[in-house]
């Protein structure tokens, strides 16, 4: 890992990375997948993987590149958690005739 990484105020690809996939990770045995349950906590998680999005956005440049590319598929791959850490938190609320404990 690089120095970057380590230091707040410079830009990290990698830990954005690792936020949003540490917040995917927290959020499984929070929401007791596959049954899901009601469960607060599971915004925690959500504003890790929001917060991850925002570190990811850090790293785009003004420019076209293959670089540049990468972030912004790596943003749509961060979207995508947050929706279904969101999807998590908010299903066993509606309770939209699916089978919830």
């Amino acid at each position: 890992m690089s120095r970057a990484t380590f230091y707040l105020r410079q830009k990290s690809l990698a830990r954005g990375n690792v936020l949003v996939f540490a917040g995917i990770i927290l959020s499984l045995p929070l929401s007791h997948f596959p049954h899901l349950q009601q469960n607060p906590w599971l915004i925690v998680p959500t504003l890790l993987i929001a917060l991850g999005t925002a570190e990811t956005f850090r790293n785009i440049e003004r420019r076209w590149s293959f670089y540049h590319a990468g972030v912004i598929l790596c943003i749509y791959m961060d979207l995508m958690a947050l929706f279904l850490v969101l999807f998590f938190l908010i299903c066993p609320y509606l309770a939209l005739g699916a089978y919830v404990r």
